[in-house]
């Protein structure tokens, strides 16, 4: 593309209505001209190549800023990022191509907008200026990286003082870990969100804690917190303000944090991949970090659609964007277009050079029949090898073990699927919502092997025969059960999520068992019998009767220790190590699982649960979560 200026969100040279909207600031600025520097108020605090300069462009009727420029840990900048220019004078944002599509926008109520984010080299977006302040703005999608920017117009704009340093705010203390280190950092991994390309949730060569079990340490965080996955030592999570974190396994202290959008999805080869959704401007990103320092290896933008899922296998990345699956290189991040299907991809398994996609169709707005399909397809050519559907709502992430493709569903059911031709093995029905499946396979310790685990919406940890579907055993939980994980003969769970049922007065009605504090725990059962061999309690339970006031992540497992997170309604956020000894040696259960028919009793809670929220919005909650 030549360097013409585009048709795409250029504004005319007249901006005298909105110029007064530059920046409240502007009405009461000190006028002291060109003696004393720009006030921007913290607009570039954040900014990785701002080094305090304001670039001195007057005297030029034209002044281009390169967008897309190197900074911020890859092409996440403005360059320069803080300019001063003549009143009257005309700036161009001209496009490098690199970094994937940016924005020229000013926050709300100001002028700057160049319109949807754009990938392609150019001159996409120009403005005059033609009244006196200074103007901010931003790149809509990688704003969290630092890509800010700030135009200084005429003489008359904030300044600071000279000779007067802008005053430091007091830092707000970051969390310290509570509690007592562990000896050692686990020497295992559980380097994916379900420990590994086949999404099996289970850990072949590690073992969890089974007695003694306790918690060690628990690190507190300031936004919600997601998928923890574990490499070399160190727990790498996301959290909900678009930022990614890296946390000492051992001692609980942070190593780093950075301001990425997204959700940690793998860790390999020392690269952490971050996927996110772009909302404001329709498109998603997958971010690749260097583990040791957080910073940017590579990144990669897909305008349109977001990116659901990614895995790493044999030295390639494998992402789930839109409706389609992409394969990148794991060291640059070239894109290769896999596959495209009807309908959008959920989740992605990689196993013995086929990609196992599932997805959705028809879910949502639409008023056909929803269905959930699961497709093989080649991981060299991208070719079909068979495809499943059936009328369902949306399936979890394929599970994949001895030959079988295991999806559960929102339609209370899981599906086998014959990993060969894709036909169907057998199906199983649950007392509701499938949240997510732990797959081991035959070669697995006695109690565990052939068995098919899934974490459920009614409360139960179910336990079924890989083989034929047959239900082995099922046990009550204090909450809806997130995806179970599977070391030794162990199953490890955590629950998901409550909402607190109200009397008419507002009071908390109490349960059975005459105790709201239910669900924020964590559990090792018996992988053979569903007895429960402990539970520790995590924090206490907030109740307001009226929102999910908790829910949990899914667990991760190595060397005697159990890693998982927790959100509550109150603003408290947590990480939390878990650990004790790994041989069983006779210990005591904590408590007697509860068995049951297969009637589905036990599903009045959440049915209770229901009518606060409505079906919709508990949909709503519970999926936030699961799929992104």
């Amino acid at each position: 593309m030549d360097d013409g200026v585009t048709r795409r969100g250029i504004l005319g040279a007249s901006a005298g209505a909105l110029a007064a909207t530059a920046l409240a600031v502007g009405s009461a600025s000190q006028t002291q001209g060109r003696d004393a520097p720009p006030d921007y108020g913290g607009w570039l605090d954040a900014v990785g190549n701002y080094d305090g300069t304001t670039v001195d462009r007057t005297g030029q009727s034209t002044v281009t800023v390169t967008v897309a420029a190197e900074g911020n840990g890859g092409n996440f900048a403005f360059d320069p990022p803080a300019v001063h220019v003549d009143n009257g004078a005309t700036v161009r944002w001209e496009w490098t191509g690199e970094g994937g599509a940016h924005t020229v926008t000013s926050p709300e109520g100001a002028p700057l907008d160049s319109g949807d984010a754009v990938a392609e080299p150019g001159v996409h977006y120009e403005y005059t200026f033609e009244d006196d302040g200074i103007y901010q703005y931003r790149c809509r999608p990688h704003e969290g990286l630092g890509m800010r920017g700030a135009v200084v117009v005429g003489d008359d704009y904030p300044t600071r003082t000279p000779g007067t340093p802008t005053p430091e705010p007091t830092p707000t203390p970051e969390p310290t870990p509570t509690g007592e280190a562990l000896s050692s950092a686990p020497t295992g991994d559980w380097a994916t969100r379900e420990y590994g390309p086949a999404n099996r949730s289970y850990a072949p060569e590690t073992s969890g804690p089974v007695e003694d079990v306790s918690e060690r340490w628990r690190l507190g965080f300031g936004h919600a917190l997601y998928d923890p996955v574990l490499s070399d030592g160190t727990v790498f999570l996301s959290t909900d303000e678009f930022s990614t974190a890296a946390v000492d396994a051992a001692t609980g202290e942070r190593q780093w944090e950075r301001d990425v959008p997204g959700r940690v999805r793998a860790v390999d080869d020392g690269r952490v991949y971050v996927t996110s959704r772009a909302e404001d401007s329709g498109g998603g990103f997958v971010f690749a970090l260097d583990a040791d320092t957080g910073e940017t290896q590579w990144t990669r933008q897909d305008a349109e659609d977001a990116v659901n899922g990614l895995q790493v296998a044999d030295g390639r990345v494998y992402a789930a964007i839109g409706n389609t699956v992409e394969r990148l290189d794991a060291t640059r991040g070239n894109r290769r277009l896999l596959a495209e299907v009807d309908g959008e991809v959920i989740g992605l398994a990689v196993v013995d050079g086929t990609v196992y996609a599932s997805g959705q169709r028809h879910f949502g707005t639409s008023p056909q029949t929803p269905r959930l399909w699961v497709r093989a397809f080649d991981a060299d050519s991208g070719a079909e090898k068979w495809a499943f559907s059936q009328e369902s709502h949306p399936p979890t992430r394929p599970s994949v073990a001895d030959g079988t493709v295991y999806v559960g569903s929102d339609s209370h059911a899981i599906h086998a699927i014959d990993a060969s031709d894709g036909s169907e093995r057998w199906t199983a029905e649950l007392g509701s919502a499938v949240r997510g499946l732990a797959a081991v396979p035959d070669d697995a310790a006695d109690a565990v092997s052939g068995t098919v685990y899934a974490g459920c919406g009614d409360y139960y940890l179910y336990a079924f025969d890989a083989e034929n579907g047959d239900r082995r055993w099922r046990t009550r939980t204090r909450g809806a059960v997130n995806t179970p994980a599977v070391a030794g003969d162990v199953v490890y769970a955590a629950n998901r999520g409550y909402i607190i049922e109200t009397n008419d007065d507002g009071s908390v009605r109490h349960d059975e068992d005459g105790s709201i504090d239910r669900d924020k725990a964590v559990h090792g059962f018996d992988g053979g019998s569903g007895e429960v061999l402990w539970t520790v309690e995590l924090d206490s339970q907030v109740a307001d009767g009226t929102t999910p006031s908790y829910f949990g992540g899914e667990p991760i497992v190595a060397d005697g220790t159990v890693y998982v997170t927790t959100n509550a309604s109150d603003g408290t956020f947590t990480l939390y190590a878990i650990g004790g000894a790994t041989a069983q040696g006779g210990a005591t259960p904590t408590r007697t699982a509860q068995s049951t028919g297969a009637d589905g009793s036990g599903f009045t809670a959440v049915a209770a649960a229901l009518g606060l929220v409505g079906a919709a919005g508990w949909q709503q909650w519970r999926r936030g979560d699961d799929r992104g």
